[in-house]
């Protein structure tokens, strides 16, 4: 097998062993890039969303990707949301809270509302920033970046190809099969207070933004 489980016998806690891994040697905590889009054809219209996950610093070692269908008459920023919520529930499902987690889009509202310099009023926004801030604590360390369009073509590929289907799909690098995944809301979650915005009116703001929560684990930039 390529991944082994065990528990340290100086603390008890968990620690993974990778034989030949796709992200090569293992390294703590593990620093995981996750990018993100979401599109809709009329806008309001037929809509779905993508993302996918790869080891830091070397895109071609994709370890997760997934798209979903959001609906027939749904919005872009709906859409851009639901490509995050996507990746996020995907990353701790399968690699766990205690990554480092950096996270592009070239959605310059999802990016600075979920970093906090934007603000939310639409009532369909708040629902989506809300469920995706409590998944963004969950994670120990969390970074967010706006990136050009240019740079998210394949979370682009994989939001078309939920439109054009019509349905959800995912795949899993065979790494990674089998691991433990991690529940969310079970023990172990970790809360970290700080992130996220206000939930009153949107800025005019287009910096691109970085985030990093309180008590969080240093990682290497990709």
């Amino acid at each position: 097998a390529l991944l082994s489980v065990g528990v340290a016998p100086e603390d008890g806690s968990r620690f993974v062993k990778r034989k030949r891994s796709i992200i090569g040697e293992a390294k703590e905590p593990l620093h995981l890039v996750m990018m993100f889009d979401g599109g809709s054809r009329g806008n309001p219209g037929h809509a779905g969303a993508g993302a996918q996950i790869f080891a830091s610093g070397d895109p071609s070692k994709v370890l997760w990707w997934g798209t979903t269908f959001v609906g027939s008459k749904v919005t872009n920023n709906v859409a851009e949301y639901e490509g995050l919520i996507l990746g996020l529930r995907a990353a701790l499902k399968y690699f766990g809270p205690t990554i480092s987690l950096e996270v592009r889009g070239d959605s310059m509202l999802v990016v600075n509302q979920i970093a906090g310099t934007w603000k939310v009023n639409n009532p369909g926004m708040k629902k989506r920033y809300i469920q995706a801030i409590g998944l963004v604590k969950k994670f120990h360390k969390f970074r967010i970046t706006h990136v050009m369009r240019e740079l998210n073509t394949e979370a682009d590929r994989l939001s078309n190809e939920a439109m054009d289907s019509s349905q959800d799909n995912e795949w899993l690098h065979p790494d990674w099969k089998g691991r433990r995944t991690y529940v969310e809301g079970a023990p172990g979650a970790v809360e970290v207070e700080g992130a996220g915005g206000n939930l009153d009116e949107d800025s005019d703001s287009d910096s691109d933004l970085d985030l990093d929560l309180p008590g969080s684990i240093g990682a290497e930039g990709a």
